[in-house]
């Protein structure tokens, strides 16, 4: 099985817990333990130590063999909302955060479906008698932001925005998926087209793919039957690195991965077929290759996030008020 594991903050009761849960390709996922970290911190060697119990606790109760561990430990941000914006006809801002997913995209859509309705806003209060007796730095505030907000390249500069981060917000939409695996997670990657020219931008983003493609991504997709590493059998780079990693997963055994990129044997009717189940063209595929079936059938079961452990146990613009996060140790147990 797949230790899957996330851990989060609850600022009002001022309490942190971690939560793994277990994934299988046979089973539904279910809920394995929770830690309390309020007096801990959340370093590398207590979470190290997570892992360590996790994985006995899953041996011991579950009889679960742990091969792998997915885990995101990115702090939650809270979205912000104006009042102003509601009473006129408008939508609640949604403001960028460091680490939340598609949130600046979402905070410029939800900026250009405003902007009309903010010039009102802004307008209004330019108008107001009660501006002029303002005091001088509110003034110069409000008068630098009517300029930028009614600046005719804003809209332009938005849209720019928006079009560009479109394919990474799909992207990390179906990578956050339950049912999403490693495999499927690099075949996307591999199809990610920013619609970029400037070249230090391109830069920057081929860098990040490299960073997420690592070895057993690659060897993931390369062993899953409706992938087969298509997408980067012709860069020798990506495909000598899912090579190499399989090669020394399997040892002796590489002849089977040979027959598995030749076509070879029962190789050759299964990947004719194309529509097979990936779970169940490594399970008929066993009996003659044991060895390279079990990796394959342990790499395309690896859940490429562990966000559907933060839907759980959590909403989108905040996780856990006291009222909502009631998962504490005890209470697991």
């Amino acid at each position: 099985g797949v230790i899957v594991i996330d851990g989060w903050k609850n600022s009002v009761a001022n309490t942190k817990n971690v939560v793994c849960i277990i994934h299988t390709a046979n089973e539904p996922s279910f809920f394995l333990n929770s830690w309390d970290f309020t007096s801990l911190s959340e370093d590398t060697q207590q979470l190290t130590k997570v892992i360590e119990e996790a994985v006995e606790i899953a041996k011991t109760n579950y009889n679960k063999t742990i091969y792998a561990v997915v885990s995101d430990n990115a702090p939650v941000m809270t979205a912000m909302g104006k009042a102003d914006l509601i009473e006129n006809g408008g939508t609640k801002i949604k403001l960028a955060c460091e680490t939340r997913w598609c949130s600046y995209r979402d905070a410029f859509r939800c900026c250009l479906k405003n902007l009309d309705i903010m010039k009102k806003i802004i307008s209004n209060k330019l108008n107001k008698p009660s501006f002029i007796k303002s005091k001088k730095q509110e003034k110069e505030k409000l008068i630098t932001l009517n300029d930028q907000i009614s600046d005719d390249s804003l809209i332009t500069k938005l849209q720019d925005f928006i079009v560009l981060s479109d394919p990474v917000c799909s992207l990390i939409n179906k990578c956050q998926q339950s049912n999403f695996t490693i495999p499927d997670a690099a075949e996307e990657w591999m199809k990610l087209n920013v619609p970029i020219e400037d070249e230090k931008i391109q830069e920057i983003v081929q860098k990040r793919i490299d960073k997420v493609l690592t070895p057993i991504l690659l060897a993931a997709n390369l062993l899953h039957p409706h992938y087969q590493g298509k997408q980067f059998r012709h860069n020798d780079k990506y495909y000598s690195q899912a090579i190499e990693f399989i090669r020394n997963e399997l040892n002796e055994s590489y002849h089977e991965m040979e027959a598995y990129e030749n076509k070879v044997g029962i190789f050759e009717s299964l990947l004719k077929k194309g529509n097979i189940p990936p779970k169940s063209f490594w399970q008929m595929a066993e009996n003659s290759y044991p060895v390279l079936s079990q990796l394959a059938q342990r790499l395309i079961n690896i859940l490429s996030s562990s966000a559907q452990i933060e839907r759980l146990f959590s909403n989108w613009s905040f996780v856990h008020s006291c009222l909502r996060n009631r998962l504490t140790p005890e209470r697991s147990e």
